[in-house]
């Protein structure tokens, strides 16, 4: 966490790993039973608003909770959605809901793109111009397309 350079106004949510390299150059994705004297974790750095977080933990403070960490919505349906054989696929998640829709691009293990359209595309068409803009981008092409 020390080579991670966090803008002023972000805070740090969460680290996925993706893969450990061992001293010894040796790459796993787990290493649990593994001896090393130091290692290297390849990984994705999740940071949020750092006002937003102030405000949210202060909400659920006054309520009597304490806010043990914060997952990104699309995220987490990831691991809910998508079969054990799916998880490494170039998937992207749109989930539809009654306010609004939540974006999440996935290149195998890697969070490559995530946004919240504040509107329910069902509800409002020409939102529909925004996926399909996504769908076009080099970046997402060739992915499968989930809805939930």
């Amino acid at each position: 966490v020390r080579d991670i350079d966090i803008p002023e106004n972000q805070v740090l949510i969460d680290i996925i790993a993706n893969q450990f390299i061992l001293d010894n150059g040796r790459m796993i994705d787990d290493p649990v039973g593994s001896l090393s004297s130091s290692f290297t974790v390849k990984g994705q750095v999740i940071l949020a608003d750092k006002e937003y977080v102030k405000q949210l933990t202060s909400v659920f403070k006054k309520a009597g909770i304490e806010i043990d960490g914060i997952v990104p919505n699309v995220l987490s349906e990831r691991g809910l959605v998508l079969d054990k054989n799916e998880l490494t696929d170039n998937v992207m998640i749109l989930d539809i809901g009654a306010g609004n829709t939540d974006i999440g691009v996935f290149e195998g293990n890697t969070f490559i793109y995530t946004n919240t359209i504040l509107e329910n595309l069902v509800n409002y068409t020409p939102r529909l111009k925004v996926l399909m803009l996504l769908l076009t981008k080099k970046i997402i092409q060739h992915i499968p397309l989930l809805v939930i």
